[in-house]
Parts: structure tokens; C-alpha cells; sequence
């Protein structure tokens, strides 16, 4: 790689990165040692929360930045030595008003009001912890950093609310076995208090929140008063047993008992060990199937809660795809190459079976942050049976062990540089593949500039062939304040770079550069509350020989107005076409095609309205070729109570004349012109009994036929398509039905009982039933696998059964 390849970004950043000053007061709070008990019940009776001082005079984060708000609000914070307690109350002139729409915990985005705590104990203007409990007493937490907050990461604390002729009050409790924060005798934390009046849309905080300025980490106020605490042993254990009724297709019905735990070691102040033993991730909804038309494997989203829960340190883009562990052997589609005369496949399991997983993460008072993540899959068999019953068994994986070193470090105001190191090892006589990378990000103090980027090397180690190595980068410089922002990067994959034994990558051998421009008006003006415009442009051509592959310019407008209807519209334009090296399939080759645009536009009604339904329309148009496609996308939400609430999407999508790679000869590639019809339809239903338990349905449905109607040759020079004589039958059609209905019953904090029926059906066809109805009707009447379980996990606090022994 060459030095001048990065000298202009570089300078770049040095030209546009200006020291400015962040010069907003931070409000200061004081919490009060109380040695009385104070008992979470929502009405703040205690005289010791007549002894503390309120936090009060919150101003608005939204409609009206820095205005007062419509409500007054009072916080008031006592601590002993078990943890914190915060106590709010929430005036309100209308309390018949207040509203309060029951959810699952963990539910954002509710119709209900809430009260929030977001607090950083190392004042890192980072990292924070956010608490949150709606005026119905559900509760929401996460874990948040400056790129956002996972939600996955679910604590033990307690909240209780109340609703009165004042308004509404909370009162909260949070263990400090919860938080990490440094050892000293005297404590100052970040802290912030957000309060939502959902019936007027209005979002107020205690510190002031200037949106003109993103992130609000540095935003936050200061709590003091803290004093003569120590961190606690932070050790929890949470066993489970779980039991199964499975039935695959043609199988008998089989049961299975699992148990195991999940463990939660404190191993000092700042860093804590995560370990879950024998995993039982069955219960996990579906995936949303699709049927994969293109050269690159489909990424499916992460929904076990061990490998999304507490990873933000691991989170370093292509390098940690979790999905990898556990997934499909590498020979599973291999294993008849292993049949003999008279022989098949019996049994060839779809999964490597995860045999434990452990995380060690944290960061001291200094802001260093260290991690470590280890996971081992055991070795998984094909078993092959020939005409005399005698068996034998293949191996699809070897036992893999997956690693992930990472050490962090906060400097400067609010900034970071970082290096990590990937490995995944199956043995002395398998490929071992090792990736090292550094990432950094920097901002002024104001948060108002920035410059980030990373810098990797893959190393593949074999035993039997020369080693490869291939090299990444990544440059971004930004402006992320004012009415007008900009961001401006570049990024590299050399031809030999892979990441993809522990994460994923499309393809590599890539050049890009890109630059925005955005005009953000970000208080009312008129009919407009907020608005957004961007302007965009990306190039990309291939690393090693430099070819051109596409040149986008894409111009996009959202604006939400007073009624608070969302409206927004996107154009993008391929003005010279593009050149794929990657659908034709074979080496040498590339598909070019010509000039093309792209125009959608979405509405979204206000969510205050108990029915409502969102839309969002797309057309594609490649004229010389005459292939365009139309989708319609329409989200009705009903709201039938605070207790119910039930949502359907549903998308049509038609695809005319598309182009696409069918088979290769020697040195022939052949592609057809298809057209493609797509129709997904998702049902979701929530029915919620109390702020512990609910039910949750979903159901979709996702259907995909392709008719083909002539043949081409690829031109190996120009990447054109002429006639061809090529003839197939590539007709297809594919379609999938899941159903996932659980039940959830939070019976004490972090213990809960989860019963879980899924149901799943796949069939693929040959494209000669067209008609959504048939297709639908002939997928319910074929064999489904049905699965239903129970689980029971109960969260064991050390701390609390220390105490409950003193007692």
C-alpha cells in the first residue's frame, strides 16, 4: 500500500478539525445517604426523600430545543450502600392524560410516558447506562455508547410508579452490582433525566441537550454526594432447565431436556466475566428467510441474547459476525462427495452445537478498555449408513475454538484509539485464520468535528499451501453540528483480504470514496417540526487493476411536520451504469449494466392515533434495457387497547426483465432475463397483561417466483449479453412460512418463564403456480416442523443471598 493513498484524507482532516471549546454549564445534582429503608412502591413516602434537594427546570430536547417544557419536573437521588435510589415526580396538570400503553420489556417506542436515567460513572463521555421506566412501570435499559445503545444488555434493578392527581411518580432502585465505577471515596458521575409527554411529543432533559450538537453523553450534568462506597462483588448465577417437544418432517415426535447457566463474575471494579455453560438458544425466533439470488451469503441478524448482550467493545464492523458460531459445518454440503456404492445420508446436522461462550469486558478509571470473547463449537458428524445397516460417520467441522482480543482507550475529551485481534483455530491440520486491525476515533471537545477510521491485516494459515495476507482501511472525517454537516471518507480491501472466518464480507479487491452534505433544520419552522437533506456521492472501483465497478449520486428530503406526519423521498441515479465482477460467477469476467435510477418515497403517520399505516413506495427504471420494478410497502399498526396492539407488513414487489447469472460451460457464461414477483406478509401481535408478562405472535409469510424468457452469452470483453441458444429450465418459485408464539412471565427481577411454540414450513418449486393463494394454500398443507418448549431461568444474586443469610 502506498502512503500517498492516505496522505489526502489525512490532510484533510487536519485542515478541517478545529479545537473549538465546549463551553455549556453542566448542571450539578447531590445524592443524599440514607440509612432508613426505602421501600419501591411508586410513592415516595419515605422522610428521606423529603431531605434530598430536586433536580429540577428541565428544558426541551424536542419540539422546542431549550425551551421550558408544558410540565414541571422533580428528581430526587438517596444512596446507601446496596446501590441508588431516584425518585421523580412528574407533574401534570391533565393526569387523566397521561398515557400508558403496556409493552414487553425492552419496548422503545411505546405510547406512554416515561422517565429515564443515562449515567457514566467514569465521566468517559463515551459510555452510559440507561435506565428507563414508562408511567405503566416497564421497564427498558440498555447499554449506550456515542454510536447507539444496545438494548440487549438487561440489568437487575426494581421501579415501581403511581399515577395521581399531581401527575405521575417513579421511583427506581439500582443495585450498584449493576454499574461499574472507579474505587474512591467520593464519587462524581455523569447523569442526565429524560422525561417524555408522549400526548404533546415533547422529550425534556434535566441537563440541557443542544441537538445542534450530536451526542448526548457530553451533554450530561454531575452527580456528587456520593461517598464511602465500595464496588461490590458482582457474582450472579442463572441456571435454567428447559424441556422440548420436537417433530421434523417424516419423524416421530422426540423430547429432549436441556439445562445449563449463565454466569456473571465481577472480577474487580471495572471488568466482569461472561459466561454461559451449555446454551439453550432453541427458544430464538425465526429467521426471516429469504431466497438468495445474488453471488454473496445472506446475513441474517443475531437474536441469542448471550453473543448481542454487552458486546459494543467487540463491535469493530466486518471482523465479529456472530452468526458464524453454531452456524451450518463447513462440509455439510459436501458430505454425499463421501457416498459409497449403496450408501446415504442418515443423519447431517444443520448446526456445529455451541459448547460454551465467555466474554470478559470493562474499562478501568483511566478509560482502558479491555475485552476478551471465547467460544467453542464441538465437532459435528454426518452419520452414513450403507444397504446393510452398517454406519460410519463423516466430519462436516472439526471442534473450532473462536477468540477476540480487543484493548481500548479513551483519550482526549471524548475520543478513542483501539486495537483487536480475531482467531479461529480447528486444529493442527486445518486453515487458521487470524485477522489484527487498529480503529481510532477523535473529536473536538464540542463533539462538533470528527475523524475515525481503521487500518486491518487477514492472515489464513494453512498447512498444506502458502499462506495469505490482505489489508483493510478505512478514513472518515465528518462535521456532526450546525445546520449544514458534511462527511467525507475512503475505504480499501486488497484482493486477499478475508475476514469472513469470524466475520463477513461481500468481497473484497475494492477502492471507494464517498462524500455527503446534509441541511438539517432542527426546530419548528412553520408547518415543519424537523427536516433532513442530503446530497451523496460514492465511487468505488476494484483495488488491483483499478477498473471501474459504479458511481451513485443519490439526493434525499425527510421532513416530519406539527401533525407529526413523517414524509420523505429518495432519488438515486447510476449516471454511467455499473460493472458487477461478481454475478457472472467466473473468473474474468463482468457484467455491465447501463444507466439506471432509483426514486422511493415513504409516509408515516403520527403513532399517537390508535390506527395508522405507514407507506413506502420504490421505483427502478434501467431504460435501454427495459427493466424496472414497482414495491409497494404498507404497515398498518392498530392499537386495540393499552394492552393490545397488533401490526402487519405487507410488500409487493414486481421486477421486469432483471438480468441474472444461470449457468457456466468452460468458457461460456450464460444469463436470463427474468421476471420476478415477491410478496412478504408479517403479522405481529402483542397482548400484554401487566408490565411482567405478555404474549407475542408473529407470523410471516415470504413467496418468490422468477419466469425466465430468453438466454444471453457474456461477452468476456465488454461485459455486454448477445443471443444465445442456451436452454434450461431455471424457473422457480420458493416459499416460507414461520409462525413464533411465546409467552413471558417476568416473575422476579431478571427471572423469568418463557413457553414457546414455533412452527416453520420451507417448499420450493419449479415456478408453474403463480398465484399468491395457491402457493400459500399448498405451503400450510405441507410438513412443518414444530417445536414447543418451556424454560425457566432464575436470576441468584450473591449479594442479596449474602444478605438474606445475615438476616
Amino acid at each position: 500500500m502506498r502512503i500517498e493513498s492516505l496522505s489526502t484524507p489525512i490532510i484533510l482532516f487536519l485542515l478541517l478539525f478545529p479545537a473549538v471549546l465546549f463551553a455549556q454549564t453542566k448542571k450539578s445534582a447531590e445524592a443524599f445517604l440514607t440509612n432508613e429503608p426505602v421501600f419501591i412502591d411508586g410513592n415516595l413516602e419515605e422522610d428521606s426523600w423529603n431531605r434530598a434537594i430536586p433536580a429540577t427546570d428541565f428544558l426541551q430536547f424536542e419540539p422546542y430545543n431549550g425551551k421550558t417544557p408544558s410540565q414541571e419536573t422533580e428528581v430526587f437521588i438517596l444512596y446507601n450502600d446496596q446501590g441508588i435510589y431516584i425518585g421523580a415526580k412528574l407533574y401534570d396538570n391533565e393526569p387523566d392524560s397521561i398515557l400508558t400503553q403496556l409493552g414487553s420489556r425492552d419496548d422503545d417506542n411505546l405510547n406512554a410516558d416515561f422517565f429515564g436515567i443515562s449515567v457514566s460513572p467514569y465521566q468517559d463521555g463515551l459510555n452510559k447506562w440507561i435506565f428507563l421506566v414508562y408511567a405503566n412501570n416497564v421497564q427498558y435499559d440498555a447499554k449506550g455508547t456515542n454510536n447507539g445503545d444496545d438494548e440487549n444488555w438487561n440489568a437487575a434493578w426494581e421501579s415501581a410508579t403511581s399515577i395521581t392527581e399531581q401527575g405521575w411518580f417513579a421511583e427506581i432502585f439500582i443495585p450498584y452490582s449493576m454499574l461499574r465505577f472507579p474505587r474512591k471515596d467520593a464519587q462524581t458521575w455523569d447523569i442526565n433525566f429524560w422525561r417524555s409527554i408522549r400526548r404533546h411529543r415533547e422529550l425534556s432533559t434535566w441537563n440541557f441537550i443542544d441537538n445542534n450538537i450530536e451526542g448526548d453523553i457530553v451533554q450530561s450534568g454531575v452527580l456528587t454526594g456520593i461517598k464511602n462506597i465500595s464496588p461490590p462483588l458482582r457474582l450472579s448465577l442463572s441456571p435454567y432447565v428447559s424441556g422440548y417437544l420436537e417433530k421434523q418432517p417424516g419423524t416421530d415426535i422426540s423430547t429432549y431436556l436441556n439445562y445449563g447457566a449463565d454466569l456473571k463474575y465481577g472480577i474487580n471494579e471495572s471488568f466482569t466475566l461472561d459466561m454461559t455453560l451449555i446454551p439453550d438458544f432453541g427458544q430464538v425466533e425465526s429467521d426471516d428467510e429469504i431466497y438468495n439470488l445474488t453471488p454473496f451469503e445472506v446475513q441474517y441478524d443475531e437474536k441469542r441474547q448471550f453473543f448481542t448482550e454487552g458486546t459494543e467493545l467487540f463491535d469493530k464492523g466486518d471482523v465479529f459476525y456472530t452468526r458464524r458460531i453454531g452456524t451450518t459445518p463447513g462440509g455439510f454440503y459436501h458430505v454425499e462427495d463421501h457416498l459409497g456404492q449403496g450408501e446415504r445420508v442418515i443423519a447431517n446436522p444443520s448446526e456445529a452445537p455451541v459448547i460454551n461462550a465467555t466474554k470478559i469486558s470493562g474499562r478501568t478509571s483511566k478509560g482502558t478498555g479491555l475485552g476478551v470473547f471465547n467460544a467453542m463449537t464441538a465437532r459435528t458428524e454426518a452419520t452414513i449408513e450403507d444397504s446393510l445397516g452398517n454406519t460410519r460417520t463423516v466430519t462436516t467441522q472439526p471442534f473450532t475454538n473462536y477468540n477476540m482480543i480487543v484493548a481500548d482507550q479513551n483519550i482526549l475529551a471524548n475520543s478513542r484509539v483501539g486495537i483487536f485481534n480475531t482467531n479461529v483455530f480447528k486444529g493442527r491440520n486445518e486453515q487458521m485464520a487470524n485477522l489484527t486491525g487498529a480503529d481510532w476515533e477523535f473529536k473536538n471537545a464540542s463533539n462538533s468535528y470528527s475523524f475515525l477510521g481503521n487500518f486491518k491485516v487477514s492472515n489464513k494459515i494453512n498447512p498444506e499451501k502458502e499462506n495469505e495476507s490482505g489489508i483493510s482501511y478505512y478514513l472518515e472525517t465528518s462535521k456532526r453540528s450546525g445546520t449544514f454537516r458534511y462527511d467525507a471518507g475512503t475505504w480499501s480491501q486488497d484482493d486477499k483480504y478475508d475476514p469472513n472466518d469470524m466475520g463477513i464480507l461481500n468481497n473484497n479487491n475494492e477502492n471507494g470514496y464517498y462524500a455527503s452534505l446534509y441541511h438539517l433544520v432542527l426546530n419548528p419552522k412553520g408547518i415543519i417540526l424537523n427536516s433532513r437533506a442530503m446530497l451523496a456521492s460514492t465511487y468505488v472501483h476494484r483495488q488491483n487493476d483499478k477498473k471501474f465497478q459504479w458511481w451513485d449520486v443519490k439526493l434525499m428530503y425527510h421532513s416530519t411536520f406539527k401533525n407529526h406526519l413523517s414524509a420523505g423521498a429518495m432519488i438515486v441515479f447510476l449516471p454511467v451504469g455499473n460493472n458487477d465482477f461478481y454475478e457472472p460467477r467466473t473468473e474474468g469476467f463482468f457484467f455491465h449494466s447501463p444507466f439506471a435510477h432509483e426514486s422511493s418515497f415513504w409516509l408515516s403517520p403520527d403513532y399517537r392515533k390508535p390506527f395508522v399505516v405507514d407507506v413506502r413506495l420504490t421505483y427502478f427504471d434501467m431504460p435501454s434495457r427495459d427493466n424496472n420494478m414497482y414495491k409497494v410497502s404498507l404497515e398498518p399498526r392498530y392499537r386495540i387497547s393499552d394492552k393490545a396492539f397488533l401490526t402487519t407488513e405487507i410488500t409487493a414487489r414486481q421486477e421486469n426483465n432483471q438480468m441474472g447469472y444461470v449457468a457456466n460451460s468452460g468458457s461460456e457464461v450464460f444469463f436470463g432475463s427474468r421476471d420476478l414477483t415477491t410478496y412478504e406478509t408479517e403479522v405481529s401481535f402483542k397482548y400484554i397483561f401487566n408490565a411482567n408478562s405478555g404474549l407475542k405472535l408473529k407470523a410471516r409469510h415470504y413467496l418468490i417466483y422468477g419466469l425466465y424468457d430468453s438466454f444471453y452469452n457474456l461477452e468476456i470483453k465488454d461485459g455486454t449479453l448477445s443471443p444465445s441458444e442456451y436452454t434450461g429450465d431455471h424457473d422457480f418459485s420458493f416459499n416460507a412460512f414461520t409462525i413464533d408464539l411465546s409467552y413471558n412471565w417476568y416473575f422476579a427481577p431478571a427471572s423469568s418463564l418463557s413457553i414457546v411454540w414455533k412452527n416453520a414450513v420451507y417448499s420450493n418449486g419449479n415456478g408453474d403456480t403463480t398465484s399468491y393463494f395457491s402457493n400459500l394454500k399448498n405451503t400450510l398443507e405441507a410438513e412443518a416442523t414444530n417445536s414447543l418448549s418451556v424454560k425457566v431461568l432464575y436470576y441468584i444474586d450473591y449479594v442479596k443471598v449474602r444478605s438474606l443469610f445475615r438476616k
